[in-house]
């Protein structure tokens, strides 16, 4: 059996649009009866990257709501009473902490939420509290662009939920044992017949070379399985595009856009383009 000192902890999200449940986890809060320990982590330096999550938003908006989270915490972290001596914090009032934590776990509906609490056993505690930090919030960061995609991949699914479309689609891989390419939304009437495919896309990285290879890896895909006459009849694209003010990534984009276009039974259209998604969800066969 492990064994350490049990911990309680939650992770902390940044959810500006609770009808889409899309959120970017900022930051870790652990806390720990028996060691005496309480305390937090927060992500409150890169707001660029989250506001290339979410790029409609008004960065003030993540500001504000950061800076309210740290001023609650530390106001709790105070009140449960903590003496800080390098590595270890010692609590004075362990039942006003388990208390503190529960009531700051319990959902809510804020632009700053806290997940389901989890547990784990340590003998240090601040070096766990960093270790939860740097996988659930600084390695999400490194994944963005990925991140991106699965942020788009909820948008549309709730796209398609809201019109009662999202019955007609699954994550689906098409094509051969030899090749296939996964979809996360797939229309197939019966099996081995897919009608439709929508792939959200994330064109916007940081880099131009990043979105032609990202994009071109995709044109391929498509075009090897038209060529084993496998692909599925009309495949939709939703895009992610970076933003204005950069010449060199939206050249990018924009000449990406024009060679998915290109290709035989794609549609492309803005990430944003609800209509244009249900429109083609909602197509007749």
């Amino acid at each position: 059996m492990k064994s350490g000192i049990p911990c309680n902890y939650a992770i902390i999200r940044f959810l500006p649009y609770p009808e889409a449940g899309e959120f970017v986890n900022i930051g870790v809060v652990l806390h720990s009866p028996k060691a005496g320990f309480f305390d937090y982590l927060l992500e409150n330096k890169r707001t660029r990257r989250v506001g290339g999550f979410f790029p409609e938003l008004e960065i003030g908006i993540y500001r504000d709501a950061i800076k309210y989270c740290e001023d609650e915490l530390k106001r709790m972290r105070n009140e449960v009473g903590i003496s800080v001596n390098n590595a270890s914090q010692m609590t004075l009032n362990p039942e006003i902490g388990i208390a503190f934590f529960r009531d700051l776990v319990r959902p809510r509906e804020t632009v700053i939420r806290f997940s389901q609490a989890g547990s784990v056993l340590t003998d240090d505690p601040p070096k766990v509290l960093r270790e939860l930090f740097e996988y659930y919030v600084l390695r999400m960061f490194a994944t963005e662009p990925e991140y991106q995609e699965e942020i788009m991949h909820r948008r549309v699914a709730a796209t398609l939920k809201e019109h009662r479309l999202i019955a007609r689609f699954k994550a689906a891989k098409v094509g051969t044992a030899d090749y296939h390419v996964t979809f996360p939304f797939v229309h197939e009437p019966r099996i081995g017949l897919f009608e439709r495919a929508i792939k959200p896309l994330n064109l916007g990285q940081d880099e131009s070379t990043k979105i032609y290879d990202h994009g071109e890896q995709w044109i391929n895909r498509v075009r090897r399985l038209q060529r084993m006459k496998i692909a599925p009849r009309q495949i939709l694209f939703p895009v992610h595009a970076p933003d204005p003010d950069s010449k060199r990534r939206r050249a990018a984009y924009d000449e990406i856009c024009a060679e998915l276009r290109k290709v035989n039974d794609v549609v492309v259209v803005p990430e944003r383009d609800e209509a244009g998604i249900v429109r083609f969800a909602a197509a007749d066969s």
